[in-house]
């Protein structure tokens, strides 16, 4: 149970990292 909730934070973590990362290159992608 330790190592899961070990592994919420950092899934929370790189959600908190990835998700602008996607979301500007969405941005960029679709600008002409």
């Amino acid at each position: 149970q330790a190592a899961v909730s070990r592994a919420a934070p950092s899934s929370l973590e790189l959600l908190q990292v990835w998700l602008p990362l996607l979301l500007s290159a969405t941005l960029t992608l679709m600008s002409p």
